[in-house]
């Protein structure tokens, strides 16, 4: 398809005064421009190969709908090239062909990028998730949901499909708290990768336009003394022995006595939710290795009436729970405050209501019957917003709308 417009690297090179770097940098972006002209998708994906003036890097681009062979077209290619960026414009497809070809790029080394005002979603996205290094730009489009079949005309979720793209997603490397934003969009609809949804889930991402992929490749490739390396293996794509070595992604050493966790029974950490929680169905010390594995996290609470694990970027309150483990960062430990409030989940206390406060938040509601003396316990519902502070404890309801605390 590009030999149909001009080429851009005659672009970049005119009166040959630009450097090798700013020429693949001004190749990206003439690239970009070109991707974002495309209006149709061919039936299959088409993949190409444009090296860069400079002669150590090249552009592998993947073109157009993905259907099941193109992953064995990609590995072709990828066998002759050792540094690479693959360009990504697609609307996805074969959920099996992009895992297969983002498993190809993450053995090789090679970096991701989606242009300016250019889709790369479904599939699409978990070929650019498998870059060592990311790129997209402010007006790119990184598009996840659910891994989905159609019966009769009807997209409907598989679970074979999901359990595929969860395990591939694990082996990259990414939080289950990032897995679950990518997975949690139903097959008919998108979730749309912003910027600060990458931050906030700990998908590392870089604007092209701020940094040099091929400045970024030889850096990891030859990272400082002082850097702990670490290597993440991939199997190569079904069939397919690909040569080359192995990605390496740097990380500064880590202190482990600013890791270690201390514990509390019968204790719920309040707020500070990082995005995706909870992670359902899982063991109290699997939440505990999801929060230590994750950099971002630096507490949890571990519901044992639910088996709901919900990691956390904070921690301030401790409620007493009796359903409920929690731990933290032992660097938190002068910043917790516990509270002398029991947190009853699914609860109410009826009657003796003396004062109701509106529009406020959980916090506010427990810590408004904890500063006045005569309050006994608190109902609040979240749905309203609203507060009632008691004067004394009664039998407890149980509900499906209200939560409610008690000094004890």
């Amino acid at each position: 398809m590009r030999s149909q417009h001009s080429n851009p690297e005659r672009t970049c090179l005119v009166n040959g005064w630009l450097g090798a770097v700013e020429r693949m940098i001004c190749l990206m972006l003439v690239s970009a421009v070109l991707l974002a002209g495309m209006c149709h998708y061919p039936e299959a994906a088409e993949i190409s190969v444009e090296p860069d003036p400079s002669g150590d890097i090249v552009f592998i681009t993947i073109e157009g709908e993905l259907v099941a062979g193109d992953e064995k077209k990609f590995a072709q290619v990828a066998l002759q090239n050792d540094m690479a960026i693959v360009v990504l414009n697609s609307p996805g497809g074969s959920t099996l062909a992009g895992v297969e070809i983002g498993k190809a790029i993450r053995l090789k080394g090679f970096f991701t990028y989606v242009p300016a005002d250019t889709v790369c979603a479904s599939a699409c996205g978990y070929i650019w998730l498998a870059g060592v290094q990311r790129y997209m730009e402010e007006s790119s489009k990184v598009g996840f949901h659910a891994s989905f079949i159609q019966e009769n005309g009807v997209n409907r979720e598989t679970g074979v499909g999901n359990a595929l793209v969860g395990a591939y997603l694990n082996s990259l490397g990414l939080s289950q708290y990032a897995i679950a934003y990518i997975s949690s969009a139903s097959p008919d609809s998108m979730t749309w990768l912003t910027l600060q949804d990458a931050e906030s889930v700990g998908i590392d991402v870089k604007i092209a336009n701020e940094t040099s992929p091929a400045t970024d490749r030889r850096r990891t490739a030859s990272p400082s003394n002082d850097e702990e390396i670490v290597v993440v293996p991939l199997e190569p794509p079904s069939g397919q022995v690909v040569q080359g070595t192995p990605p390496v992604v740097t990380a500064p050493a880590v202190d482990n006595s600013q890791i270690a966790m201390s514990h509390i029974q019968g204790a719920d950490i309040y707020g500070h939710d990082l995005p995706g929680m909870p992670l359902k169905n899982v063991s109290a010390a699997q939440c505990e290795e999801a929060c230590m594995s994750d950099r971002r996290c630096r507490a949890f609470t571990f519901n044992t009436r639910h088996a709901v694990c919900f990691l956390k970027s904070d921690g301030e309150r401790v409620f007493r729970n009796p359903n409920a483990f929690a731990g933290y960062r032992i660097y938190l430990e002068s910043r917790l405050r516990r509270s002398t409030i029991t947190i009853m989940e699914r609860t109410d206390y009826p009657g003796n209501d003396y004062r109701e406060i509106r529009d406020v938040g959980f916090g506010e509601c427990s810590d408004g019957c904890e500063k006045d003396h005569r309050c006994r316990a608190f109902t609040y519902m979240a749905r309203r917003k609203s507060c009632w502070l008691k004067s004394a404890i009664s039998s407890p309801l149980e509900t499906k709308t209200t939560i409610s605390g008690r000094k004890d």
